[in-house]
């Protein structure tokens, strides 16, 4: 048996694919691009804001008011949006803070639940006046 027409067979199925893979290569690096250029306007957007912030606490130290400043049209700037590397050490803080508050009373933190998909007898059953409280 012969490799040529088995290795001119596997050229005719790679050549037929190859199209495929390219556009996707194509499409996946398009993708990455945008990404980078959404990550540079955030940033540049981030930096306008905190200008923002600057520029409207100068105004208010000039001795604009507030409702001055939003009859010009100028309402209050945004509070800077936590990153995600703070809101991360806000929530271990948070998660720390309950351990100790739990320990200090005495007893183990219990487990959060989800209230929306958690369920008690307590929930089901009528009140004590045979009325839903609901």
């Amino acid at each position: 048996m012969s490799t040529d027409p088995v290795k001119a067979a596997l050229d005719n199925l790679l050549s037929a694919r190859r199209p495929a893979l390219k556009a996707l290569a194509e499409a996946t690096g398009r993708s990455d691009k945008l990404r980078k250029e959404i990550a540079a306007a955030k940033k540049k957007l981030a930096e306008n804001e905190d200008e923002i912030r600057a520029a409207h606490a100068a105004a208010i130290a000039a001795g604009w008011s507030t409702s001055e400043l939003r009859a010009a049209g100028f309402s209050a700037p945004r509070k800077a949006a936590k990153t995600s590397s703070e809101v991360s050490e806000n929530k271990a803080s948070d998660d720390e803070a309950g351990a100790a508050h739990a320990a200090a009373a005495g007893g183990e933190r219990a487990p959060q639940t989800d209230a929306a998909t958690s369920s008690s007898a307590a929930d089901d059953a009528p009140s004590a006046g045979g009325v839903d409280a609901a």
